[in-house]
C-alpha cells in the first residue's frame, strides 16, 4: 500500500512572459504520507503560497507532476479540479473566510452544498457535529460578528473537516489571533493530527512551525530544507 497522499515531480510555475517572467516554483519534487503534519515556511516570495494553491488545486503548474492520493491531477480542468477540493480537501485561512450572514451552522454546511457526495443528505447533522468537535456546539446559530476571532477560526476548522478530506490546507491559520487563542487553534490541529488528519500549513513563524512533525524551507521557488522535527 502507497501512504504517500501527496507526490510532486519536478514541479514548476512560471508567471508572465519575456522580460516580465517570473519563476515561483522551481523544478519542486517531494511526497506527504498519510498522517504527516507538515509546515512549510519560507519568506515573502519564496514559493510557499504558490506550492500551497497548487498542491490544493487552486492553481496548476507549469510543467511537472502532481499526485493526490494516486490520481495524477496535474492534467485536470477547472471543472475536475473544484470537484477534487469539495470531495477531498479541506481548506483553513488566516481570514476565516466566512459569509458573514450565516450561521456557523451553514458556514460549515457550505462545502456539502457544491459537493455530491453522500454526507450531503446529512449536511445539517454533519455541520453541528464537526461545530461539536472543534468545541463550538453551543454557537451553531451564531453568526461571525456574534463570535472572537479564535472562534471564527474553529468554525473554519469544522468546514474544513465536514467533507471528511484527504488532506487539510491551514494557511497561516493563527496569523490573525493573539498568542493564547493561537495555542488553542494549534493545539486543535495536533488533536487532528493525532486522530489521523493528513495536515499541510503555511507559516512564517517558527514556534507554529515547530508544533509539526516536519518542517520544509522554502527559497527562491526550491526547497532548501526537508527535515523533521524534533518529538
Amino acid at each position: 500500500m502507497d501512504w504517500r497522499v501527496i507526490k510532486i515531480k519536478g514541479l514548476r510555475r512560471e508567471y508572465g512572459d519575456g522580460d516580465a517572467r517570473v519563476v515561483a516554483l522551481r523544478d519542486v519534487s517531494l511526497h506527504i504520507e498519510k498522517n504527516e503534519f507538515v509546515a512549510v515556511m519560507g519568506s515573502s516570495g519564496s514559493g510557499k503560497s504558490t506550492l500551497m494553491n497548487i498542491l490544493g488545486c487552486l492553481d496548476q503548474q507549469t510543467a511537472g507532476h502532481y499526485w493526490l492520493d494516486d490520481r495524477e491531477v496535474s492534467s485536470f480542468d477547472d471543472a475536475s479540479l473544484s470537484a477534487i477540493r469539495n470531495r477531498h480537501i479541506g481548506f483553513i485561512f488566516q481570514t476565516f473566510h466566512l459569509l458573514p450572514r450565516l450561521t456557523a451552522q451553514q458556514n460549515v454546511m457550505l462545502p456539502l452544498r457544491f459537493a455530491d457526495t453522500d454526507l450531503s443528505a446529512d449536511a445539517g447533522e454533519r455541520a453541528v457535529e464537526m461545530l461539536a468537535r472543534v468545541g463550538l456546539g453551543h454557537r451553531i446559530d451564531h453568526r461571525p460578528f456574534e463570535m472572537s476571532g479564535g472562534q471564527r477560526q474553529r468554525v473554519a476548522i469544522a468546514r474544513a473537516l465536514i467533507n471528511r478530506p484527504k488532506v487539510i490546507f491551514a494557511d497561516e491559520p493563527t496569523g490573525n489571533l493573539d498568542s493564547k487563542t493561537s495555542e488553542e487553534i494549534l493545539e486543535l490541529l495536533c488533536a487532528l493530527h493525532d486522530e489521523g488528519q493528513t495536515i499541510v500549513m503555511v507559516t512564517h513563524e517558527q514556534e507554529v512551525a515547530s508544533r509539526a512533525q516536519r518542517i520544509i524551507r522554502m527559497s527562491d521557488g526550491e526547497v532548501v530544507e526537508d527535515s523533521k522535527c524534533p518529538a
